[in-house]
């Protein structure tokens, strides 16, 4: 007697994979579980976006001066609050053109707000404040004494001189009371 082989693989064909009934209730266990989990996913993402832009910013200024101090040029970084837009160029004057300018957005629904400027701090133009990096590794005493970026619901990252002036950093309110 012998077995026919054939047959056997087409029976175990027909028990291989999914039906359609299985994967439709797969499909909607999960627009259940993304559905009650994605407000939460939403409020994590905002607040992910808001802190990688202060660090962007902050990342800018350690940028500035450390370019200011390898090209031996005065840096700035220009903060636009209207237009919502920050950056980095040659300071006015040393270069024509500076091919390693840089422009940033911030994020949809984030601000940027210069706190405490000291009077007479130096503008670029009638809407921009600078931040100036002299090329021995020193920010100009006329820089703002806050940044602020903030998003509507009153969540914001504020970044001020550190304790030395030396660079800038990522601080809270309690700090900024305590050095006053």
């Amino acid at each position: 007697m012998t077995l026919r082989i054939g047959a056997r693989r087409n029976n175990c064909r027909a028990r291989a994979g999914f039906t359609l009934i299985e994967l439709v209730l797969v499909m909607a266990i999960l627009i259940v579980v993304l559905s009650i989990s994605g407000a939460s996913l939403t409020s994590f993402f905002k607040g992910r976006s808001l802190e990688s832009e202060g660090k962007r910013f902050l990342a800018l200024t350690r940028y500035a001066q450390n370019r200011a101090i390898s090209e031996g040029l005065p840096t700035t970084v220009w903060i636009n609050e209207k237009e919502k837009k920050y950056g980095i160029e040659t300071a006015p004057g040393f270069v024509e053109v500076d091919e390693d300018s840089e422009e940033f957005t911030l994020g949809r629904d984030l601000e940027i707000e210069v706190a405490w400027p000291v009077s007479g701090a130096p503008r670029r133009s009638g809407n921009e404040v600078v931040l100036n990096f002299s090329p021995d590794g020193f920010f100009n005493q006329t820089n703002p004494e806050q940044i602020v970026i903030k998003e509507p619901k009153g969540e914001e990252v504020l970044i001020a001189p550190s304790r030395n002036r030396l660079y800038y950093e990522i601080t809270t309110n309690q700090v900024l009371r305590a050095r006053r």
